[in-house]
């Protein structure tokens, strides 16, 4: 069985249910069309307010149609004279929070519900302050940490730079001491050249002696046996 929802309980005029009804039941002729409609829980059958446009059925729910939550049936009906034909389909109603209960407390006013606004804006304020604080917080204490390490750095820049001044004046120290190592080298080179010069000219003076001393010794023979 086709089924139609006709809302909820107790809503009115807030839905309708259009019906396609060309091509049916056209053997009738001339025909009326109209619903038949029981409600969930009742035997009692009516006839609910419609209305036509061309073939097309309109049944627009009242809240009378609507009163009770459940399940109903309802039917479209072709009537020619004595003639009538039916399409049967279950109908369903959504509960809600139906009936008039209790006398509803007496609206806040105006003024009370400003204050409520402003205090839960307050509020809201408050809370954004306070996470803005903690960013900044966090914020301080990271450039903290940054300054820390650049400071540590340049200690550790001065440092190496003393270092490599104190190698640069051991360089400057040992480059001396090398130019007078060279320098007494050079002296002791030229000594030695004085010396084998002298040398040289001692052995020359020596051989020099030596080729002399025959005429000089029989001479000396000579004069010693007078």
């Amino acid at each position: 069985m086709e089924r139609a929802d006709l809302g909820l309980q107790d809503e009115n005029g807030a839905r309708e249910l259009r019906i396609d009804c060309a091509g049916w039941a056209d053997d009738l002729g001339e025909k009326q069309l109209m619903i038949a409609a029981r409600r969930p829980g009742e035997d009692t059958v009516y006839l609910p307010e419609v209305r036509t446009e061309g073939d097309t059925l309109i049944w627009v729910f009242s809240d009378a149609d609507t009163a009770i939550e459940g399940w109903g049936l309802a039917e479209v009906r072709a009537v020619a004279g004595a003639k009538v034909r039916k399409h049967t389909f279950a109908t369903h109603i959504a509960p809600s929070l139906a009936g008039a209960g209790s006398e509803p407390p007496a609206p806040i006013p105006d003024w009370v519900r400003e204050l409520v606004t402003a205090a839960q804006a307050a509020e809201a304020a408050a809370g954004q302050a306070g996470a803005a604080g903690t960013e900044a917080a966090r914020a301080a204490e990271a450039a903290n940490t940054a300054a820390s390490k650049a400071i540590t750095a340049a200690s550790g820049a001065d440092s190496a730079a003393g270092k490599a001044n104190d190698s640069a004046a051991k360089a400057d120290t040992a480059a001396s001491g090398a130019d007078t190592a060279a320098a007494g080298a050079n002296q002791a080179k030229t000594n030695a050249d004085t010396a084998a010069t002298n040398a040289t000219a001692a052995a020359n003076l020596l051989n020099n002696l030596t080729v002399s001393a025959a005429p000089s010794e029989t001479a000396t023979a000579a004069i010693s046996t007078v």
